[in-house]
Formats: C-alpha cells, sequence, structure tokens
C-alpha cells in the first residue's frame, strides 16, 4: 500500500467549484494546491473558507487551551534507557508514533507505560483516566498481573484492572465516532492517558469492509488525527499510538531498507515524537527518528516478565 502522490479523479469543474469537497478541509494547504493545480494563496483560502463553513474545528483562544496547561510528571518506565531516550519519560501534551515490524515491542511498550501511568497518578489528588484503544486485540491483562507483581511496579492488579477503560474498534469510522465522544466527556480538571494499538491496524480494516482508495482512508486518518490534535491541546493527555510498517527499498538507512510506518506523511504531520523497534542480531533498539526537543538516538532495551528493561 503506497500512500505517497495521491492525486484524486477530478474535472474541470472540481477546481472551479472546489468547496463542494468536505473532506478536503482537513489537507493542508500544500496538499490542495499539489492535487487541484491552485496557486498556495489561492489554496490558503480555499482551505480556510471549506473549515469555516464546516465547522470542522472547535475554535479555542490561546488563553483557553492555556488555563490547562498544568505541569505534569512525566510517565517513566523501569528503564533508564527508554527513559533517556524521551527526555526524561513520555511528556504530557505530545503524541508519540511507535513503529516497528512484528514482534519488536509496540504492544508490551503500551502494557508498560499503562502500568506507569497508574503508578504515577493513582496516588494524586487529581482525577486521572485510562484509555486503552485495541484494534490488534493486544491487551493482555496476564502481562500485567505478572508485572504488577514486580519491585518497580508493586501494585494492587485488580485496581489496576478497574481503572482501565479497553475499547475494541474495528475500523476507522467507528474510531473516529468514539474519539467525537471521548473529547465532549473528558474534564479539564483530569489527566488522562491515551494509547493507541495501533493506528493503522483501522486503515487495514477499513480497506477490507470497503473498497476504499489510498485517497479516501487517508482522508479518513485525517479526520481521526484532528480529532486527537484537539484532544492534545484542550485536555491534560497522554498520547501514545502504534503503527504497521511497510519497507522502502529507495531509501537505505544503516545500509538496510528504510522501514516507515504505514500513511507516513500523514501521520508525521501530527506526530511530535516517532520511534522506530527494530532487532538486530537478537538484541532490541528504540531509535528516536523524528523530534523537536531532542536530537536522533538510539538506545537498547530488552523485554522480560517485568516489563521492559535496561
Amino acid at each position: 500500500m503506497n500512500d505517497q502522490d495521491i492525486k484524486p479523479n477530478q474535472s474541470e469543474n472540481d477546481t472551479k467549484h472546489p468547496d463542494k469537497f468536505y473532506d478536503y478541509s482537513f489537507f493542508t494547504p500544500s496538499e490542495y494546491r499539489n492535487m487541484f493545480g491552485t496557486s498556495i494563496i489561492e489554496s490558503e483560502n480555499i482551505i480556510k473558507n471549506l473549515r469555516e463553513q464546516h465547522k470542522i474545528f472547535c475554535i479555542h483562544s490561546i488563553s483557553e487551551v492555556n488555563k490547562i496547561k498544568i505541569n505534569y510528571p512525566p510517565i517513566i518506565i523501569n528503564s533508564q534507557n527508554i527513559n533517556s531516550l524521551v527526555n526524561g519519560g513520555f511528556q504530557i501534551n505530545k503524541i508519540y508514533l511507535l513503529y516497528g515490524e512484528f514482534s519488536t515491542g509496540k504492544s508490551q511498550f503500551c502494557h508498560d507505560i499503562c502500568m506507569a501511568f497508574y503508578k504515577l497518578y493513582s496516588n494524586r489528588q487529581n482525577p486521572f483516566h485510562l484509555f486503552f484503544i485495541d484494534s490488534e486485540n493486544s491487551f493482555q491483562p496476564e502481562k500485567l498481573q505478572q508485572m504488577a507483581k514486580s519491585n518497580y511496579y508493586s501494585m494492587n492488579f485488580q485496581e489496576l484492572i478497574k481503572k482501565i477503560k479497553l475499547v475494541k474498534i474495528s475500523n476507522l469510522s467507528i474510531f473516529q465516532n468514539y474519539l467525537q465522544h471521548l473529547s465532549s466527556n473528558l474534564s479539564k480538571d483530569s489527566v488522562n492517558l491515551l494509547l493507541i494499538d495501533s493506528i493503522t491496524a483501522f486503515i487495514r480494516n477499513e480497506s477490507d469492509i470497503k473498497n476504499y482508495s489510498i485517497n479516501e482512508l487517508n482522508k479518513k486518518l485525517k479526520k481521526c488525527m484532528e480529532k486527537i490534535l484537539n484532544l492534545k491541546n484542550l485536555y491534560n493527555i497522554f498520547i501514545i499510538m502504534t503503527s504497521q510498517v511497510k519497507s522502502t527499498p529507495s531509501i537505505k538507512l544503516s545500509g538496510k531498507f528504510s522501514i516507515k510506518p504505514l500513511f507516513s506523511y500523514t501521520l508525521n504531520e501530527y506526530c511530535d515524537e516517532l520511534i522506530y523497534l527494530y532487532k538486530q542480531n537478537e538484541i532490541r533498539y528504540a531509535y528516536l527518528i523524528n523530534s523537536l526537543d531532542s536530537k536522533e538516538k538510539q538506545v537498547c532495551f530488552r523485554i522480560s516478565d517485568e516489563g521492559i528493561l535496561d
């Protein structure tokens, strides 16, 4: 599945009346220009008008958004290597994307972050919520039960399970509706964790249901990512997602095929930090690929019954 060079079928009438394209409200002016051949200024005006016309985005003043930006401590797992990779821990109001091939540790990270979040916030006064969106049947309570016995986490497993809101979702359409529901029900006084394992499995499932084009799937993904971005901007929330991958033979990384998330162009636009997980000679690595705050670097880690360790 190739998500590059997306160009919809269009007619001369399409470019004359672009505001009939509701879904293009989620595209950037550059993407719109590439698709319809308009100038960048025309594209900016069209996108602006489309967003206003369809009320795609909730408009909030900067002061309103800043009111809820409280300094919450980061999520620290039981691996100093991983914590150092993400600037001391996974930070609030950032969107992290962990991607890698099968059995590289993506789902294990979700379980570890789930445990660490509960450990950090269960004894604080702030109300907290833990949402685990599972599109791949990856959630394993027995993993959490084993980790709860470790010296690092050492917690009541039954109390932990009561706090996890496990949501099984099969496709992007249902996922989009759930995100809207979540946005309407979160409190600005609470601290929240949103785990999505995985964001791109929705695309595969959606494609299996209907014969959608790459263009249609990309537009659906953008709608969901806009809603996730809205959650990030309005609430106190940690957001960690995983993604399936594809190989790009034309680009080499350390002498090997470059591995990228599915729909990497779109996900790059919305995610703050991308972490590539891989194995080499039975050693596991986490490679910080893209970050606004840190330089590219990689660290080693291992997986045990106690979770992710150095």
